[in-house]
């Protein structure tokens, strides 16, 4: 699993496009950030708000990039999974009740904040038993992009076409979800399955604690583990060896445990 470790951090310098919205303000679609944005962006859809004008149009076309409505995105099944989403990962509500409040939704488009909820660092602040100050939030944006569909980052989410925060507890999340949002973007690119695939859940617990889904085509297959609870939740017995994008894995007692708001994904093929 070194292999494909390894491979992750070498397409890091390419331009990979996946089935992913990157939405922001029309007055940050200026600019070199914005020229970033549509030359080297990881997405293939954006939604600028309220909307783009002809020339920011004609850029991205040019680029083969599509525009979405923010009407889509701000649809009521998708803001309903965006709640039950915040409630989860605050450990306001158990995985066993996300499960059941998403099921059959019909949501068209994955997102955690937007100009007409709180952004995501406000609604998915840290708790006393978080290793980090933006375990929280980076345990939102992992789950979102663990899932099938399509998922929304917003400009407040990732500052593509804005500066980056002063240093601090927002640089902090900032930073994490630079190591880790290209990888997961990546991986839905070279693995549509895990866009496209029904996940199946292998543990949802009754309380706020572990989380487990798997998505498989064939013989490989991803299985992804969340801890949103307020405690170390002990694993099951496996070979971390064949485990990538770790978050919190803690080996040094008898047992394997995930810490609060931690997070990985085990590769079988």
């Amino acid at each position: 699993m070194l292999t494909l470790a390894v491979a992750l951090l070498m397409r890091a310098e390419e331009t990979v496009r996946t089935h992913a919205i990157y939405r922001c303000p029309a007055k940050e679609a200026v600019g070199r950030r914005f020229d970033d944005l549509v030359n080297e962006g990881e997405y293939d859809t954006l939604c600028i708000d309220p909307k783009p004008t002809s020339a920011q149009l004609k850029q991205a076309t040019a680029k083969k990039l599509k525009f979405v409505n923010p009407k889509i995105i701000d649809a009521p099944a998708n803001r309903k999974w965006r709640n039950a989403t915040i409630a989860l990962v605050n450990g306001k509500i158990s995985p066993r009740e996300w499960v059941a409040r998403t099921k059959g939704l019909g949501e068209t488009v994955h997102f955690l904040s937007s100009p007409k909820t709180p952004e995501l660092r406000a609604a998915v602040p840290s708790a006393p038993m978080d290793s980090t100050y933006s375990g929280r939030s980076v345990l939102a944006e992992l789950l979102l992009l663990s899932l099938p569909g399509r998922p929304c980052l917003t400009t407040a989410d990732l500052w593509e076409t804005r500066d980056l925060p002063d240093a601090g507890k927002l640089q902090s999340w900032v930073l994490a979800m630079h190591d880790y949002c290209g990888p997961m973007l990546m991986l839905r690119h070279d693995e549509p399955f895990l866009v496209t695939g029904k996940p199946t859940i292998l543990r949802a617990d009754p309380k706020p604690g572990l989380l487990i889904f798997r998505l498989a085509s064939g013989k490989k297959s991803y299985t992804f583990y969340f801890n949103t609870g307020f405690f170390p939740v002990e694993l099951p017995a496996m070979d971390f060896g064949h485990s990538i994008i770790m978050r919190g894995v803690d080996m040094d007692g008898p047992k394997p445990t995930l810490v609060p708001a931690g997070s990985f994904i085990d590769v079988t093929e």
